[in-house]
């Protein structure tokens, strides 16, 4: 059987969508409806990735949420340091 060696840069979307942490539950749910992505990260004023936001998130947290309440940002780490 020959094994499969897919890279990361191989499937990611490199047009991310982002969020920022005071978007609304709406805001954020039409957004990942419109990218049809299942999360989202969350930026700050300068475009740095502050957390991640998934459909998870939102679904167990009801739409008073905002994108920063529900931001995972133990998330920073996995994404790595870039601009906006």
């Amino acid at each position: 059987m020959t094994e499969v060696h897919t890279l990361v840069k191989d499937i990611m979307i490199d047009d991310v969508a982002t969020v920022r942490s005071d978007a609304s539950y709406r805001e954020m749910t039409t957004l990942l409806r419109a990218r049809r992505v299942s999360g989202l990260p969350v930026v700050d004023a300068e475009g740095i990735v502050v957390g991640v936001v998934s459909e998870t998130d939102l679904l167990t947290r009801g739409p008073g949420a905002r994108a920063g309440a529900v931001a995972a940002p133990q998330a920073r780490g996995l994404c790595g340091t870039h601009g906006p």
